[in-house]
């Protein structure tokens, strides 16, 4: 809703993203309101998916079906549930989830000619979030690898190849600046690095002379946007930081200048600081809205208690692919576990950089795709030993 009324609005902003505004602007209401047609096109987006990976699954013929269908059920269950909560990582989960799905069973079925269309619905997906675009590089190198698309020789001159691509594409995207350079005045013990990054964001203040004091009595570690938009203290005076007009491209410019130099003057300040803020993803927090309804809660209840469990936060969900890979060490593809490995931890390296915040939301839809390429990964079957 917030998104559509932003495209609407006569003085958008680019915090919804440029895509995003655009998508859910689409379909007005009519005879179904615009909730329920998103919906069931998630719906649709998921089903076809899952469609998809299970007849992949079938085709292959590998050990213990029963347990994956069973495994794609729950996945399932999950992804709808996290997509019908209507958000851009839900939106961008359905997309992905829908395009993987396809594209297994195109190629398996020898479609070739169709493996545009999942290709599309991915790139779809990803503009959602575009800083979750650097996964496209461990995905292409475990469906390659799962397909056996191109010769392993020639694997590491693709990732080569796309690793270029998308930094070109997307270094610029995977930034959060204000929030960096917010932690930066108000966490770093360097006195200079705090008189620097107070200069830089003195360029888009409300403040007519911001102050450290003024600055983080609204900033907190938690969430990127308190300086922007939260008002955590019920302070009567407005956010120290507003946002940036898309038509104001010289204030941008300056900012974005003054910006990179205080990162680049300041290297180990700003490595320490993220790193510091990023710890927070081991055990990451949640904010969801309560449902006050008890069939919504009683619907929501399995991924509800996923998060309550913090099993999305990454040192246990990392724990669990870990156990899993020990477990069918013997049998399981290395080229294609190495992939699944990279693939999570190049998703919780996009949020760790894009984002100071500890909630779990921007793990849910890496998570559930690590879980998904975990289960169709290839595994021998077991030979019988005979006398």
């Amino acid at each position: 809703i917030n998104a559509r009324e932003n495209f609407d609005s006569p003085n958008r902003n680019d915090f919804w993203g440029g895509f995003a505004p655009f998508f859910y602007s689409l379909i007005p209401s009519t005879l179904l309101s615009t909730d329920t047609t998103y919906a069931l096109i998630y719906l649709l987006l998921i089903g076809s998916g899952s469609w998809g990976i299970n007849a992949f699954l079938q085709n292959e013929n590998s050990n213990n079906q029963l347990l994956k269908s069973y495994l794609l059920l729950f996945l399932t269950l999950i992804t709808s549930l996290f997509s019908l909560q209507f958000s851009r990582d839900g939106t961008m989960l359905a997309f992905v989830w829908s395009s993987i799905g396809l594209f297994l069973f195109f190629h398996s079925k020898g479609f070739r000619v169709l493996l545009l269309f999942p290709v599309t619905l991915y790139v779809i997906g990803i503009a959602f979030r575009p800083w979750f675009g650097i996964i496209t590089i461990p995905l292409s190198i475990f469906i390659i690898r799962k397909l056996r698309l191109i010769s392993s020789i020639s694997i590491s001159k693709v990732f080569l190849s796309l690793l270029l691509l998308l930094l070109m594409i997307l270094a610029p995207a995977i930034l959060d600046r204000a929030s960096v350079a917010s932690a930066l005045a108000c966490l770093s013990a360097k006195s200079s690095t705090v008189d620097s990054a107070i200069a830089t964001l003195s360029i888009i203040s409300n403040e007519a002379n911001l102050t450290k004091a003024t600055l983080c009595s609204f900033f907190y570690p938690q969430s990127w946007a308190s300086v922007v938009f939260y008002n955590v203290t019920k302070s009567q005076s407005q956010n120290p930081i507003r946002m940036i007009e898309p038509s104001d491209e010289e204030l941008y410019s300056s900012f974005l200048k003054k910006w990179l130099s205080l990162v680049a003057m300041n290297p180990a300040q700003y490595l320490q600081t993220k790193i510091m803020l990023s710890s927070q993803l081991l055990l990451a927090g949640d904010s969801r809205v309560d449902e006050d309804q008890f069939h919504k809660k009683l619907l929501l209840s399995p991924l509800t208690i996923l998060r309550d469990l913090r099993l999305f936060s990454v040192l246990p969900f990392l724990t669990l692919i870990l156990l899993s890979t020990w477990f069918w060490r013997k049998s399981i593809s290395k080229v294609e576990a190495s992939a699944i490995f990279i693939f999570y931890l190049f998703g919780v390296a996009s949020v760790a950089i894009s984002f100071i915040g500890d909630n779990q939301r921007y793990l849910i839809p890496i998570s559930i795709v690590t879980g998904l390429l975990t289960l169709v990964q290839s595994r021998a079957k077991r030979v019988p030993i005979t006398s």
